[in-house]
């Protein structure tokens, strides 16, 4: 009788593999569906989006033509246009509070499921929104300062408001008649340069004087300019503007300031012509 010598190699299965194997499937399976969910939040983000800012807003209101928007994007545009944003049609000023986009659009970015340039915008301009909420209580309770800060973001269109010329000048005038040094010079040159408003060159240099007399920086320049061309109500008058002209360069921190100031000291005569 022969005798079967072949060796049967038996094949057995790693079960630690399979359990390895079957993990990584489930989480990439896992990951997908979290790519396609966020997909869809992020998508539905995009419908709340201001079609002014194009971001999504912290404070949104419905106008007349039914669109969402942030409330100081559409208030601006309805100072200057009586039409919609959205379709150009002639619109009223009306605007309709939404809480519940509000709250929604919070959901989604708290979510974490918005991509990052939306939550990115929208937290920012919820960090300013509350820096000026706490402004607008310290200058309604009368801090002049807080009504500097107000007033210096809309010159210039910062920490999320427009900029306005009108507002600027109505806050300095707050802080001037209290007497804050850096809002009389302000005021004073929004009355000299007609910045929010008609050019009144009496109250202006009374205020831009009383402010250089404080130690304002801007309006030493003021003055200075004032006497150098003859303008904002004084007469030509080179000593005089030398003298504050050299106070911008010798007492003031701000570079452009002293610049300015440096360019038109170099253009008056010589003391000694």
């Amino acid at each position: 009788m022969d005798s079967d010598n072949s060796v049967v190699v038996v094949k057995v299965e790693n079960p630690f593999k399979r359990k390895l194997e079957d993990t990584e499937f489930e989480l990439a399976l896992t990951e997908s569906k979290a790519r396609r969910i966020s997909g869809v939040v992020d998508s539905i983000a995009d419908n709340w989006l201001c079609p002014i800012t194009f971001e999504l807003p912290i404070d949104p209101v419905m106008a007349e033509d039914g669109k969402i928007y942030e409330r100081s994007a559409i208030e601006q545009w309805l100072r200057e246009k009586m039409t919609s944003p959205s379709t150009n049609n002639p619109m009223g000023r009306r605007l309709f509070p939404a809480p519940q986009a509000k709250s929604t659009i919070e959901a989604l970015v708290k979510s974490g499921a918005v991509s990052d340039d939306k939550a990115k915008a929208w937290n920012a301009k919820l960090k300013n929104e509350k820096k000026l909420k706490k402004w607008r209580e310290a200058a309604e309770g009368g801090d002049a300062n807080a009504m500097r800060q107000l007033a210096r973001s809309y010159a210039y269109g910062e920490s999320g408001l427009p900029k306005d010329g009108k507002q600027a000048r109505e806050w300095l005038k707050r802080g001037a008649k209290l007497g804050n040094v850096e809002c009389m010079g302000g005021y004073g040159e929004c009355l000299l340069r007609g910045i929010g408003g008609d050019v009144v060159n009496v109250l202006g240099m009374f205020y831009t004087s009383r402010a250089a007399q404080g130690g304002c920086c801007s309006s030493h320049l003021m003055l200075g300019k004032g006497f150098a061309k003859g303008t904002f109500g004084l007469p030509q008058d080179t000593a005089q503007a030398r003298v504050w002209l050299t106070k911008v360069i010798t007492e003031g921190s701000d570079q452009y300031l002293i610049d300015t100031a440096e360019a038109l000291l170099a253009e008056l005569p010589p003391m000694y012509a």
